[in-house]
């Protein structure tokens, strides 16, 4: 298998794992959903954007692990970029309305802050108010 398709496994691998769509994923990597379409599929991505793919599959890898040792599960959970997305409110507003404390998140490390799916319309109440 050549370098990009293990790339593309892997990235495959670990979106299935965090039990993200391909938007979802292609949000946590700070990416256009076309961009890493064509990673998963076997597209090279530029020598800097592979280094910094590489990393953060490392990195994810071992966040998942430690979350399971620790009882863990992202089941009902999904990250606060997509629920930006989701709720139509830029990333800066909820991020800013997590850190005053307005709703619960849970801060995953390299997978950054997650929210519970079921407490989105929530969220939106609390941002707005």
């Amino acid at each position: 298998m050549s370098e990009p398709d293990a790339l593309g496994v892997q990235l495959k691998q670990l979106r299935a794992s965090l039990g993200l769509s391909l938007h979802a994923m292609a949000e946590l990597l700070y990416t256009s959903q076309q961009t890493y379409r064509g990673w998963e599929e076997g597209a090279q991505p530029r020598k800097e954007g592979r280094v910094r793919i590489e990393a953060f599959i490392s990195s994810a890898k071992a966040q998942l692990d430690r979350l399971e040792q620790g009882g863990w599960n992202l089941t009902g959970l999904v990250p606060l970029a997509v629920a930006s997305s989701t709720l139509g409110v830029p990333h800066e507003t909820l991020f800013h309305a997590y850190r005053e404390n307005k709703y619960q998140a849970f801060d995953l490390g390299i997978l950054g802050i997650w929210v519970r799916s079921e407490e989105l319309d929530n969220i939106l109440e609390a941002v707005l108010a």
